[in-house]
């Protein structure tokens, strides 16, 4: 497949997640890169360098308000606010097709039926159920779904056309916005607006429908894993890639941090992480999260969300005692019977 190209957003500390994507994907696409955008490259980004990995730093791509999104954005709801504009940045420089993959992805065969996808569609979309006469069996439920989002953010399917530019820009105009990970406020990062885009955007849309596409504890549920030989099938269907979303190389014998699925309930999950893990280079160094500190100032969530909605530190001292005081009135005022 030429002219195409595989993306993803990792921070410093998750880019060995990155390096484990590559891994799995060159064993499919050999001659297909895997563009990483390094949300808080360091000095030493050069030295990061591997086969089949193009790096990108954040300074190389055209997002307008940057600054302020680093210190009002935690590290997961900047690095999924950067989609559209790392995406809109590889379609710039002449890629015709881009698939962002979320760096905790398994890549276990070819991505064909996807790249037909893209020749009739300019915008695919993976779901997180196919299956509704299952859905009372899924370990998410139904409100749960429809809370995060009936899309999940870990697979884009992109083609270069005016439409594709089109929705990407509007992405970029709303997600500075309402891209938080918020949902007390109807907010979660890109997932809530890809219905929106869906929508909008229709006439270039799809939705893939294959069962092997994004397996993760969401669909478990409806897709029934098999392996013969060195294959997985799901329903039957070749495996492309398995989603380990909540899966980290420091606690291995857990398979997802949000999932009841365990290697015991289903056992063939353990040869999908042990192979996943087989590509995770070992690292010994932690790398704090550079945005995670505004000069001297430490950045809580009630900090970041006070200079978004003021752009500066100013009186956050008399804001927080404020709000600090009202609580205690109105707990105390709860504590009066009338």
């Amino acid at each position: 497949m030429s002219n195409a190209a595989f993306c993803t957003i990792v921070t410093r500390s998750h880019f060995k997640y990155a390096v484990a994507l590559a891994a799995s994907l060159q064993k499919y696409h050999p001659t297909l890169r895997l563009c990483v955008l390094i949300v808080d490259s360091g000095d030493d980004w050069k030295d990061l360098a591997r086969h089949s990995i193009d790096l990108f730093r954040l300074d190389e791509i055209e997002v307008p308000d940057i600054d302020a999104m680093k210190i009002y954005f935690n590290a997961f709801e900047l690095s999924n606010c950067l989609k559209p504009f790392f995406v809109a940045h590889l379609l710039r420089k002449g890629i015709q097709k881009v698939v962002y993959l979320d760096a905790d992805i398994l890549v276990v065969n070819e991505f064909d039926y996807l790249f037909e996808m893209l020749e009739q569609y300019a915008f695919v979309l993976s779901p997180h159920w196919l299956r509704p006469e299952l859905v009372e069996h899924s370990d998410v439920s139904a409100r749960e779904v429809a809370d995060l989002g009936i899309y999940n953010g870990g697979m884009w399917g992109i083609r270069h056309v005016h439409c594709t530019m089109t929705a990407l820009t509007w992405l970029m105009r709303f997600l500075p916005e309402f891209g938080f990970d918020d949902r007390q406020n109807g907010m979660f990062v890109d997932q809530k607006m890809l219905p929106l885009v869906a929508q909008l955007f229709s006439s270039q849309f799809r939705c893939i429908e294959h069962p092997g596409y994004n397996v993760g504890y969401w669909n478990l549920h409806e897709r029934r894993i098999t392996r013969i030989g060195n294959q997985y099938l799901v329903n039957d269907h070749p495996a492309i890639f398995f989603h380990l979303s909540g899966f980290r190389a420091e606690d291995p014998e857990t398979f997802s941090l949000h999932s009841s699925w365990t290697f015991e309930k289903l056992p063939i999950l353990r040869e999908i992480v042990a192979e996943y893990v087989s590509h995770i280079p070992l690292e010994q160094v932690e790398h704090r999260y550079l945005y995670d500190y505004a000069g001297p100032l430490m950045l809580s969530p009630e900090l970041r969300r006070h200079y978004f909605i003021h752009r500066t530190f100013a009186n956050y001292p008399k804001v927080r005692l404020s709000r600090r005081v009202r609580r205690l009135v109105g707990s105390l005022l709860d504590r009066i019977p009338f």
